[in-house]
């Protein structure tokens, strides 16, 4: 079994055919406690939760880190671009 299995050569890099699948198992970013306006965002401040596309794709987190709240967010709020401050 394992030599025909070595024999059927599997792409693992075309994940095409699983579009729908990706969209219900990456997650957006939320923040995981109360944040004032003016806040600055920190690591600590972030979570990842289903699912993607409610702001900021959780992939892209570095990317908040640092930046400044421009309203007050709730606790497990999906974080987006008009909530922050793009300077």
């Amino acid at each position: 079994a394992i030599s025909r299995a070595l024999g059927n050569d599997v792409d693992k890099t075309d994940s095409s055919h699983f579009g729908n699948l990706k969209g219900i198992f990456e997650k957006s970013i939320a923040v995981n406690k109360k944040l004032k306006k003016g806040s600055v965002i920190r690591f600590e401040d972030l979570e990842a939760k289903k699912p993607k596309g409610y702001g900021i794709d959780a992939s892209k987190f570095r990317e908040v880190i640092g930046k400044k709240t421009n309203v007050d967010l709730d606790k497990w709020e999906f974080l987006s671009l008009k909530n922050i401050d793009n300077k």
